[in-house]
């Protein structure tokens, strides 16, 4: 059982590592096609840590459930941390 949650516990570190490279890699072209890449890949990257709880079979529903909402919700302020610190610029074609 502890082999089951050390491995997805990897792969959430896993995908949020590569949400990070990512951005860095994606910002350059931020106010190009960047942006909507970086934007596509958090949207998969949230979703994947929402699902993966679910493969757990050993917890109850409740834990999983509850489970897949606080990863999901660390996915998204890590996504955020990585949009602002790789310097995502948003307002480019304002003026």
């Amino acid at each position: 059982m502890k082999s089951k949650q050390i491995f997805f516990a990897g792969v959430f570190v896993f995908i949020q590592l590569m949400q990070i490279s990512i951005a860095f890699a994606t910002a350059s072209n931020s106010c190009g096609e960047g942006g909507e890449r970086y934007a596509i890949t958090g949207v998969v990257c949230l979703l994947l840590d929402f699902l993966i709880p679910f493969f757990n079979t050993n917890s109850q529903l409740w834990k999983r459930i509850l489970f897949a909402f606080l990863l999901a919700i660390l996915s998204a302020l890590i996504w955020i941390l990585g949009f602002v610190i790789s310097d995502h610029r948003i307002m480019c074609k304002l003026f």
